[in-house]
């Protein structure tokens, strides 16, 4: 008799809140709304299912099985508010049954993001010379790396949370259940706020990446946040217990069972998850990540390379002769027999009535009237292999020249200079040492106006004061072309650091492709001077410009080097950096259709290293 008082005196006098309250009358019309929505996005999901053309399973299993799990729970969570219990104890199947599928939802809804980021970075790295763009096997087996990672942290979210829900069932101690479930909800937050930063850095990093789909993915798992932080604000809450009994009393106002309390549940906790779900359930997810039935599955590329996917469908003759294609090229899935009618575009562009309006360096997907502006391949020039290319407004040398932002060097030996720079007949030393000699007249001019401090120093016959430069300078050269002007600049600034950053133009698309960069974690320098010889389209300027932006240099901190430009691409590059300067030996008014500046000087690489086939590889 005394064991049972004993056993009775040790009972907990406190019971702790479960997450949406107990189930009352105010659930009812709540729970059977959630319940029937969740039906609606699981008939879309079904048919979506059934439909060949949109079929997916395992990008979007989690899904699937939250949508099925949040049907059960909503309708016994009705049941249960049409007909409230007096005495529901703290054994109560159903109470914990609930607090598990709250726990892990979010968590799972995580892990569906993180398979169809991992199908976009994939998607990305594989080749297709129509795009521009090569394989990229060590990068890829990194996303994966990267996706396995998340995929992880989320499974570990969602196991803290059933176990923190098994303890609930378990009558373990309050502050076992409460630190579990605390445990639950502060990683998940983490793990989803990492998500959304590291998927917003890729976001302006990675070439070919679609951006509509990653902002997509970007609110999506933004939305999610809010879950997490809404419980990190409850779980704190313990419900006394009706003296003499394990009864929680529902009426404290610590049991979550206000009709405040109650709004605010289902606004914050089960809205976002419901909107994450119904938009993956509703979404065309082959068509907007670019992706297969199974997604990404492969562990490694021993399993097999993985097809590339544009508009969600599997092209065949990946990375051959774009000339055995045309633009309405064949397309087979394991399903389907579809037409392509799209393109991937590494670079966004604007347009109105064929004129570049403005270029960024982040790739999206294009449909056919803006492709037709764009460089491509067409029905009719793809048996003979010409090309058409987007015709562009010319403007004035004079124009552009008295923009405020462009500096040119006027100055004889400079325009002579620049000619024997330009004559075809000039040898590939020569055209060294001329563009190094250019190179000193345009380090100087861009130097102008570089702060200065006051130094005291002693001359072989007596003290002075003098000048030096203030500013930490840093050279950036884009490979390989931009070394032909490093040489000039270190013997203007023989203290100067120096990164390289790799950049090419594809000769399809003329847009960018990075390929080497070395630039530290953080800047170690006040000053950067850009060195490029040539601004032609400025897809590579730009692309070079973002990356030290990113790197955390200002615009305005930035001096671009060329030797020559044309009006196009320095109306471009404004248009992307209104901040930035220019300082440029020569600026020619045309391009020609393949993307060269006329009358220009040709490829400057080409004619820095061997000019020998120099009038046989080169338009001028």
């Amino acid at each position: 008799m005394s064991s049972s008082n004993d056993t009775e005196a040790a009972a907990p006098a406190s019971f702790v809140t479960p997450v949406g309250g107990f189930p009352t009358r105010a659930d009812l019309i709540a729970s059977t709304v959630f319940a029937g929505a969740y039906g609606l996005a699981l008939a879309a999901y079904v048919w979506r299912l059934i439909n060949p053309r949109t079929r997916v399973i395992a990008p979007v299993l989690c899904t699937f099985l939250v949508v099925v799990e949040q049907i059960v729970v909503f309708g016994l969570r009705a049941n249960a508010g049409a007909h409230p219990s007096s005495t529901m104890g703290r054994d109560d199947f159903l109470l914990f049954y609930q607090q598990a599928s709250f726990a892990m939802s979010f968590a799972l809804l995580g892990m569906d993001l993180t398979s169809l980021l991992r199908a976009l970075l994939v998607n990305t790295t594989l080749a297709d010379e129509r795009r521009g763009s090569f394989d990229q096997a060590e990068r890829r087996k990194q996303y994966r790396r990267l996706s396995r990672l998340y995929r992880m942290l989320f499974g570990g979210v969602a196991v803290i949370g059933v176990l923190a829900a098994v303890l609930h069932g378990a009558a373990a101690t309050p502050w076992a259940i409460i630190i579990c479930r605390y445990a639950n909800a502060v990683s998940g937050a983490l793990v989803l706020g990492a998500f959304v930063v590291h998927l917003q850095r890729l976001r302006g990093r990675v070439m070919y990446l679609p951006g509509s789909a990653a902002d997509l993915l970007t609110v999506l798992a933004g939305l999610l946040v809010v879950v997490p932080l809404y419980r990190i604000t409850i779980l704190h809450n313990r419900t006394p217990l009706i003296p003499g009994s394990h009864i929680p009393d529902i009426s404290n106002q610590n049991s979550l069972s206000s009709s405040l309390a109650k709004m605010c549940f289902y606004v914050f906790q089960i809205t976002p998850e419901f909107i994450v779900a119904a938009t993956l359930s509703v979404l065309d997810i082959r068509r907007a990540f670019n992706t297969g039935i199974h997604g990404d599955w492969r562990w490694s590329d021993k399993d097999g390379v993985p097809r590339l996917r544009l508009e969600g469908v599997h092209i065949t003759g990946v990375g051959v002769d774009s000339k055995r294609h045309s633009k309405r090229m064949a397309i087979e899935d394991d399903d389907e027999k579809a037409v392509y009618m799209g393109l991937l575009i590494p670079a966004h562009v604007q347009m109105q009535q064929g004129t570049v309006t403005r270029l960024t360096s982040r790739p999206f997907i294009c449909d056919h009237d803006l492709v037709a502006r764009i460089p491509h391949f067409t029905a009719d020039q793809t048996a003979t292999g010409s090309l058409s290319y987007l015709s562009t407004t010319p403007s004035t040398t004079a124009a552009m020249s008295s923009s405020p932002n462009v500096h040119l060097i006027n100055h004889p030996i400079v325009r002579a200079k620049l000619t024997q720079l330009r004559r075809a007949e000039t040898s590939a030393k020569e055209f060294r040492e001329t563009m190094e000699a250019i190179s000193y007249f345009v380090g100087i001019e861009g130097s102008r106006d570089i702060e200065e401090v006051t130094v005291d120093a002693q001359s072989p016959i007596g003290a002075f004061k003098g000048n030096d430069i203030k500013p930490k300078v840093g050279l950036t050269p884009i490979l390989r072309a931009g070394l032909g002007m490093t040489d000039a600049m270190l013997a203007l600034f023989p203290n100067a650091q120096v990164y390289h950053i790799g950049l090419f133009r594809e000769k399809i698309s003329l847009q960018p492709v990075e390929y080497y960069s070395k630039l530290p974690a953080n800047p170690t320098v006040d000053l950067v001077y850009l060195l490029d010889p040539l601004i032609a389209t400025a897809g590579t300027a730009i692309a070079a410009l973002t990356m030290i932006a990113d790197w955390g240099i200002p615009i305005q901190k930035v001096r671009y080097l060329a030797i020559l430009a044309s009006e196009e691409g320095l109306k471009n590059v404004l248009a992307e950096f209104p901040d930035l300067h220019i300082y440029v030996a020569g600026i020619d008014e045309k391009l020609t259709d393949n993307g060269l500046i006329f009358p220009g000087l040709g490829d400057a690489l080409t004619r820095e290293n061997d000019a020998h086939d120099f009038r046989n590889r080169c338009a001028f």
